[in-house]
């Protein structure tokens, strides 16, 4: 007897989203960065792929910088009415990775120690085809921290001032 069979491979992208950023150091108007990193670790391109990045709260869109995701726009509010930036990029082959680097400004001021949260999303339609989408989200929280403001009092000579004040 001879038995045949046949056996169908299936090749898939397999894409993951990840998000990385500053400590937030607040000043007036200060820029906070943010950098969406996509990597398809599937074995097949990903191909029209929506890129949607969340800033926090209270943080308007600026620009991109270092766009590798190709064109980008601040064009959708989150239900939240956070603001999203939305890359689409035409292909993503088998094992590479694209970054963006997107500057947002601090709409008016936070209290010292509030956490605010982004969010970086590839694929948040589910329309492409892939063999795990659930890493196609990513979070990063941040712990704003106000800068505190030194006062110096009394009397001082240069060469007294200079051997007194603390090391920043």
């Amino acid at each position: 007897y001879v038995f045949g069979f046949t056996i169908n491979v299936v090749t898939r992208a397999d894409l993951n989203a990840g998000i990385g950023g500053q400590s937030a150091t607040l000043q007036v108007a200060p820029d906070l960065v943010f950098v969406v990193t996509v990597d398809n670790e599937g074995d097949q391109a990903a191909s029209n792929l929506l890129v949607r990045s969340t800033l926090p709260k209270d943080v308007a869109f600026v620009r991109v910088e270092e766009n590798r995701l190709g064109s980008c726009a601040q064009n959708t509010t989150a239900s939240n009415g956070a603001l999203n930036v939305n890359c689409t990029l035409s292909s993503l082959p088998a094992g590479a990775n694209r970054h963006v680097r997107i500057v947002g400004r601090l709409i008016g001021s936070v209290p010292d120690g509030v956490q605010v949260t982004s969010a970086a999303n590839v694929d948040p339609n589910n329309t492409v085809p892939e063999r795990n989408d659930t890493d196609n989200t990513a979070f990063l929280i941040t712990t704003m921290r106000a800068i505190s403001e030194v006062q110096l009092t009394g009397t001082a000579t240069s060469r007294s001032l200079r051997s007194s004040l603390p090391t920043l």
